[in-house]
């Protein structure tokens, strides 16, 4: 009696892998098939290609293989027809997910792109003092002093023949 049970079992897990992998054997699934049409996976479906009654495995009360059951219930999809609000609303956050998924992944690299631009700006200030700074080194000549610049000191430098200067009055 086991071995028959086994081999009973078997042939719906068969029958389910059959479907899952759209390659059904009984001529009515595979006439779907070949159309173009969905086979849905569902107990009816699984037992038809199994050859065997949906009732071994139909009803959640008196099932004789619940394992069988328990794996077709967790591998057929709700299926939605496409022209209802359910499948639109369905459909709808499904792409929002995926775009929000997309957009925590564009700011996490806008984010590092700003860390990156700041730490650029910051090394391109601190070269080009350091390179202001080794030019001034390289050309003592032309540095001016500021104790000795006349600017500096608030001096007025004045030159002959000037109108205003403050030495023609005196002449």
């Amino acid at each position: 009696m086991r071995s028959t049970t086994d081999r009973i079992e078997q042939d719906f897990r068969d029958a389910l892998e059959r479907l899952k992998a759209n390659k059904p054997m009984h001529k009515a699934l595979a006439n779907k098939v070949r159309l173009g049409k969905k086979v849905r996976i569902n107990v009816s479906n699984v037992a038809l290609e199994a050859g065997r009654s949906r009732t071994l495995i139909g009803t959640k009360k008196n099932c004789r293989y619940p394992n069988v059951r328990q794996a077709i219930l967790q591998t057929a999809k709700p299926v939605v027809p496409e022209h209802t609000a359910e499948y639109a609303i369905r459909t709808l956050r499904e792409a929002n997910a995926a775009l929000n998924e997309e957009n925590r992944l564009l700011l996490s690299v806008h984010a590092a792109l700003l860390r990156r631009a700041d730490r650029l700006e910051k090394d391109t200030k601190r070269r080009l003092r350091d390179a202001e700074r080794r030019a001034d080194q390289k050309r003592p000549a032309l540095r001016t002093d500021r104790s000795s610049n006349s600017l500096s000191t608030g001096t007025v430098l004045h030159f002959p023949g000037l109108i205003g200067s403050d030495q023609d009055d005196e002449r």
